[in-house]
């Protein structure tokens, strides 16, 4: 199993990504596309904010209800990672707030076969790959924490 950025563990309810696509879907309803977009794009790094709004004009105007869905996702608790029964590997941005490295940290401390390796936004900006190559890096620390 790979995971990259995990946003956060069982309910959403305060989880910083979960409300942070609330907040935007209410913002792009009231002050639509164009505008949401715009504001978006002043207090993002270049490279997210670029990604962002190509993703929000191919979704728009179903996006603010996927925003909302999204948010309302019910993700894996820490009981489940314990049952886990195969190897997992989880990449965690050491400087990112909407998808804390703690969450991370937590999937691969409840998992048996697990490992964390880490990145900055920056790394991500910079290559969008690492996240896939960290990935799949973690994978193999965790398969080999496992024979060993």
């Amino acid at each position: 199993m790979l995971a990259a950025l995990p946003a956060w563990t069982g309910e959403p309810d305060a989880a910083p990504a979960a409300l942070a696509a609330r907040h935007s879907a209410a913002v792009l309803r009231r002050d639509g596309l164009v505008s949401a977009t715009a504001a978006m794009q002043a207090s993002s790094p270049a490279w997210l904010a670029a990604e962002l709004t190509r993703s929000w004009v191919a979704q728009w105007p179903a996006l603010p209800d996927a925003m909302d869905e999204a948010a309302r996702y019910v993700a894996p608790t820490l009981g489940e990672f314990e049952g886990l029964g195969v190897p997992m590997g989880v990449v965690s941005a050491t400087d990112d707030a909407v998808h804390p490295l703690e969450v991370g940290a937590a999937w691969v401390s409840a998992a048996p076969r697990a490992a964390l390796r880490t990145v900055t936004l920056g790394d991500v900006g910079e290559d969008p790959s690492v996240l896939g190559t960290e990935c799949l890096a973690a994978l193999r620390d965790a398969d080999r924490e496992e024979r060993s």
